[in-house]
């Protein structure tokens, strides 16, 4: 079932490192072939049921290794993108309760939450039958824009005005211009929260 996000985490690794990574430098094919392996191979674990710290440190015991490879200046910037990518699917794995560790286990404040920002960019969003039921599907695998038609019975107009929503509030992503839509670590990390959220009332 995590198949969709794990190969979402690696095209988005692949991409940022091709795109943002500095054009001219002679080292650069050799750096992003290693961060690019490095990042598909730390996406990979997402898709096990647990993570053990040593597994989460000895990645980053890797890139500190790379950085010992850093011969100029401008060798920062990519090392401060595979970085933030690094950690950018760490938190991830914190959000699907697959990897805890000091920092994971904070206490959440109630009191920092925003509740428009919340309503707008969370709650809005799921909040129909037909969203939720994309949302779920395209948690198990990717769907172009007939087989979404199929599955939630809506047709052109329609079903577009739904996808736009999950579009842009970042639950989903299209491939392409045409492609078919897969599920973004904010949509899937929101059903893990619906999923919690529902199994502690239906406790009680």
């Amino acid at each position: 079932l995590m198949k969709p996000m794990v190969d979402y985490l690696c095209e988005d690794a692949s991409d940022r490192m091709h795109t943002r990574m500095t054009a001219r430098c002679g080292m650069r094919d050799f750096c992003e072939t290693a961060f690019r392996e490095l990042l598909q191979e730390t996406a990979g674990l997402v898709g096990r049921d647990r993570i053990e710290a040593e597994t989460i440190n000895l990645y980053r015991d890797r890139l500190e290794e790379l950085k010992k490879e850093a011969k100029t200046s401008s060798c920062s910037t990519c090392f401060s993108e595979a970085t933030n990518l690094f950690e950018k699917q760490v938190k991830l794995m914190r959000s699907l309760q697959i990897y805890k560790d000091l920092e994971g286990d904070k206490k959440i404040d109630i009191s920092e939450i925003e509740p428009e920002k919340l309503v707008s960019e969370v709650c809005e969003p799921i909040a129909n039958r037909q969203r939720l039921l994309m949302l779920k599907a395209l948690s198990g695998e990717s769907k172009t824009f007939s087989e979404l038609s199929k599955l939630t019975g809506l047709r052109g107009g329609n079903l577009l005005f739904h996808l736009q929503k999950l579009l842009e509030t970042g639950m989903v992503l299209q491939r392409n211009e045409r492609g078919d839509y897969i599920i973004t670590r904010k949509g899937y990390s929101t059903l893990q929260g619906l999923s919690r959220i529902y199994s502690e009332i239906e406790k009680e």
